[in-house]
């Protein structure tokens, strides 16, 4: 009976050893309660800065647009001034030849 007794304590005591290594691996230790959530809200916070960046991203995008499109609008009116006083030149040469 003390026999019996003493293998239910070994039983137990492996049992319970099991549970442990297998609650917490040795080849790491177990981590702090909140390293978790400090490296979620890191991440969260890097998500954040991200988001910033990206809508200043398109911010700096539709400005540029837009005066990329101002700009070209202009080109437009000089190359069309340019063309009609080329157009005066040469209706006021002709005028002089005659």
């Amino acid at each position: 009976m003390d026999k019996n007794q003493a293998k239910q304590q070994v039983i137990c005591q492996l049992l319970e050893k099991v549970t442990q290594d297998f609650m917490q691996p040795h080849n790491r230790p177990p981590a702090p309660p909140d390293a978790a959530d400090r490296d979620f809200l890191s991440q969260q916070e890097k998500m954040e800065h991200l988001k910033d960046d990206m809508e200043a991203y398109r911010t700096q995008n539709r400005f540029l647009n837009s005066e990329i499109h101002q700009v070209t609008k202009l080109w437009r009116r000089v190359a069309e001034r340019q063309k009609a006083l080329l157009m005066k030149l040469y209706n006021l040469r002709n005028q002089n030849k005659e």
